[in-house]
């Protein structure tokens, strides 16, 4: 471990306080808040990400450069500052890192240069992008035949060699401004432009949920993850950051190298938190080499435990008189999740579906027609109980077996015939059939 990590968090953890920054309160107005904090008698001081975010975010968590401490919020000058104070009040802080992505936007110079080079850039394998095909762009206003049509479209020299329009504009590849008019040079592009409407139907990015502004990071690359950490590490080096709170770590290819790779990064001693979501009785994987969540399932409990029984039920009454729901709750999340799957994650069942087969071609196994298999999934994934396994490589673990095969049995249930549900499943535990 490397010699100049710290010691030890300089304060024991008592109670975090969440800080929110921007919309006004950059590292300067929370250094007025720290008295009053101290006096309450919190221990660490909890950030929103301080990282450079997105012209104008609101929350931080659009990092636009993961390397760089926001000059919006004050930079790593008014950073030091704010932290030397609050440790001068006996107030630790806790640093919100986003692994698992960064904004989709031409504020990300890693992306700038991605757009221009496509596959042959520096950083092509930082993100979670599909090079067989182009870069899917939803950014713009109108349909883009519409948009060329009435020539709303122009190419520029500015920004290096670029394609614009009002309220936009996008990087063009090195020596391809001279190819032609303006359609024959888009078509020369590592990118494709489409209207903002057809984002449901197809990416070539993993994105965050529905918030295709947000691009998965291939953080499971040691290159990548390097490059990500590389600022909170220093900081917490420099005795400037006392603990980590990751944010959602379900995104992550594998967490659990993820989480090895950052505590051999930071040492024993700082404690890493992750926002994990436990369903029911699930408990933490115990290889992750963590401290603990965040608390959602402690803050489930509490509300769980505060809500006065007569009052949810007048709650639950005048909601089913409203909204015209009768089942139970299992019931309803399935029928919500079976709506909005194929409409708004549509593009990321597609992109399952497409890997299922392609699996199944691999394997020597005769896949399903089409809509078989897309009912399939469909099924497997309104069943399924919990966020997700952590299936690496195959075998799966004896729990996620059980829950893939728990799944399976439901979602049987449901369909005509069961044998697409089983290649599947096949697919998932063993990486075939048997």
């Amino acid at each position: 471990m490397p010699s100049d990590l710290p010691a030890a968090t300089a304060h024991p953890m008592i109670a975090t306080y969440r800080l929110q920054l921007r919309n006004g309160i950059d590292f300067a107005a929370a250094k007025t808040f720290l008295p009053y904090l101290a006096d309450l008698g919190v221990s660490h001081l909890y950030l929103s990400p301080i990282f450079t975010a997105t012209a104008g975010s609101t929350h931080g968590y659009d990092v636009a450069n993961p390397q760089e401490i926001d000059p919006a919020l004050g930079g790593e000058d008014g950073f030091r500052a704010l932290s030397e104070a609050a440790q001068a009040l006996g107030l630790d802080i806790v640093l919100d890192l986003v692994p698992n992505h960064t904004a989709l936007s031409l504020d990300n110079p890693w992306m700038r240069d991605a757009m221009r080079h496509g596959p042959d850039s520096a950083y092509a394998d930082y993100f979670a992008i599909d090079w067989s095909q182009k870069l899917i762009l939803p950014f713009l206003p109108e349909p883009l035949d519409d948009m060329l049509a009435k020539g709303e479209l122009r190419l520029t020299e500015d920004h290096g060699g670029a394609v614009e329009w009002e309220g936009g504009w996008l990087p063009l590849a090195p020596g391809t401004a001279a190819l032609g008019d303006i359609a024959a040079v888009l078509t020369h592009q590592h990118w494709q432009l489409r209207d903002w409407t057809r984002e449901r139907g197809a990416l070539s990015h993993r994105r965050f949920f529905n918030v295709t502004g947000l691009i998965g990071m291939r953080v499971e690359d040691p290159t990548v993850f390097a490059a990500m950490t590389e600022l909170p590490a220093r900081l917490v080096r420099e005795g400037l950051a006392h603990g980590l709170r990751i944010d959602h770590i379900d995104g992550l290819a594998d967490p659990a190298t993820y989480l090895e790779r950052l505590r051999q990064t930071v040492g024993d001693a700082v404690p890493i938190w992750v926002e994990k979501i436990l369903t029911d009785d699930e408990a933490m994987p115990p290889a992750w080499q963590t401290d603990g969540t965040t608390g959602y399932e402690a803050g489930r409990q509490i509300c769980r435990l505060l809500t006065e029984p007569e009052g949810f039920a007048r709650l639950d009454t005048l909601w089913r008189e409203r909204t015209g729901g009768c089942d139970d709750y299992e019931t309803m999340c399935r029928e919500a999740r079976a709506q909005v799957i194929p409409e708004d994650l549509a593009a990321e069942l597609h992109q399952l579906i497409d890997l299922a087969q392609a699996a199944l071609v691999v394997d020597r196994l005769d896949p399903p027609d089409a809509e078989t298999l897309r009912e399939a999934m469909l099924a497997l994934l309104i069943f399924f109980p919990r966020y997700r396994t952590y299936i690496t490589t195959p075998p799966a673990t004896p729990e996620d077996r059980a829950i893939i095969e728990e799944t399976v049995e439901a979602a049987a249930e449901t369909l005509p015939q069961r044998e697409a549900l089983d290649l599947l499943a096949g697919l998932l535990l063993d990486g075939t059939d048997k």
